[in-house]
């Protein structure tokens, strides 16, 4: 496993950009439709504001992108060594 280094704190915060934008596309979808008129170019955007079980797949799936950048990229904390008794 890694220790230290540039890698993991990137893929972290390549996770959390992910999570971050997949919900931002879910909760947006239905405002930038409401507002355009359902553009029909953008058929992916008219899906993610109807279809509900396609935003609860996205949210959970954003959720499990974060929960991954901390279980396997998050770097652990550093202890301050404890003062010893004499």
């Amino acid at each position: 496993m890694m220790r230290g280094g540039l890698l993991p704190q990137l893929l972290f915060w390549l996770n959390c950009l992910c999570s971050v934008g997949l919900t931002g596309v879910v909760l947006g979808a239905p405002l930038v439709v409401q507002w355009t008129g359902g553009p029909e170019g953008q058929r992916w955007l008219q899906l993610f504001a109807e279809d509900v079980i396609l935003r609860r797949v996205a949210i959970t799936s954003a959720l499990g992108l974060l929960v991954t950048g901390f279980v396997f990229f998050r770097l652990p904390r550093r202890q301050e060594p404890s003062p010893t008794s004499v």
